[in-house]
């Protein structure tokens, strides 16, 4: 499964305490391991700006996405988590979106552990093919 749009409002925290993920109606579901991958057109999705910030690269640009597109929003989410800002947040969404197309995200300044930069590194590469979770069965 693919949610597509992962972004901090689309986590919550349950009754039981749990973390739950909400908002599935972009999640795009898969059979057998040769159609994991997909198209998200823009007739399809148009992202809020909440949740632009946090969008996959191929998203944007409407190429083949797989399972790897929600690691790239889950390394924004926890850049966010450890920064308070927003990984590629410009004033415009043009500017915003062009942001995440160059990757132009300054993992390095951040005043976090050399692990914590190497995981957010190997999250957000913007090669979907040596980005972390892409390989077979997400490794």
């Amino acid at each position: 499964m693919v949610h597509g749009s992962l972004s901090p409002d689309s986590i919550v925290v349950a009754k039981d305490k749990h973390l739950r993920i909400r908002n599935y109606q972009d999640a795009r579901f898969f059979g057998k391991r040769e159609e994991h991958n997909i198209i998200f057109s823009a007739e399809e999705r148009t992202f809020t700006d909440s949740e632009l910030n946090f969008i996959a690269p191929e998203i944007l640009e409407e190429n083949l996405i797989s399972p790897a597109a929600d690691y790239w929003s889950l390394g924004c989410i926890i850049y966010f988590m450890l920064s308070g800002k927003k990984p590629f947040e410009e004033k415009k969404r043009e500017d915003t979106a062009y942001s995440i197309l160059m990757n132009n995200c300054d993992i390095i300044a951040l005043p976090v552990s050399i692990e914590a930069k190497d995981l957010l590194i190997k999250l957000m590469q913007l090669v979907v093919e040596m980005r972390l979770g892409s390989g077979p069965s997400g490794s």
